[in-house]
């Protein structure tokens, strides 16, 4: 597969007719474990407080490609990253970084002043990533996804 071009992909809000889409996204980027379920989808895409963003690749023949998703809780101070996943075969693309992106600028246009999220302690490449995009680590949780899996708290404030 030809790697596409990064300006051919946007982030949109999902809608409840999404659902198919953000399943196979979780299918596809998460282990059984970590993967949310079909309930959890559809509160995330139908509470006040969460927002879901779906990265797509527009073809350019009006047939767009979802190739990732974000959800997002909404704290009276801040925004959390709850989960951000992108297709396999269009990592390193440039779509996490939309991704990050559109949940950067929905914590700034709702005057937000931080992003937090958690991260598995054990993946390096991830935290590295990251730490490029101005997150920091906050602090270490202990067993946060099961006996010795365990998460780090990462935060990126805004001015």
């Amino acid at each position: 597969m030809v790697p596409p071009n990064a300006a051919r992909i946007h982030v949109r809000a999902a809608l409840t007719q999404d659902i198919e889409h953000l399943g196979f996204v979780e299918a596809a980027c998460f282990e059984a474990k970590r993967q949310s379920s079909r309930k959890s989808l559809t509160r995330s895409l139908q509470s006040p407080h969460q927002r879901v963003g779906l990265a797509v690749l527009a073809s350019g023949q009006g047939q767009d490609t979802v190739v990732g998703a974000a959800i997002v809780f909404v704290y009276p101070k801040s925004l959390r990253l709850y989960s951000i996943a992108t297709l396999p075969a269009f990592q390193r693309c440039g779509v996490g970084k939309a991704l990050l992106q559109w949940a950067i600028d929905e914590a700034q246009s709702m005057g937000r002043n931080k992003l937090l999220l958690e991260a598995d302690a054990n993946n390096q490449a991830l935290l590295a990533w990251y730490k490029k995009q101005a997150f920091a680590v906050e602090t270490t949780l202990p067993n946060y996804y099961g006996p010795g899996e365990d998460g780090v708290r990462m935060v990126r404030h805004f001015h």
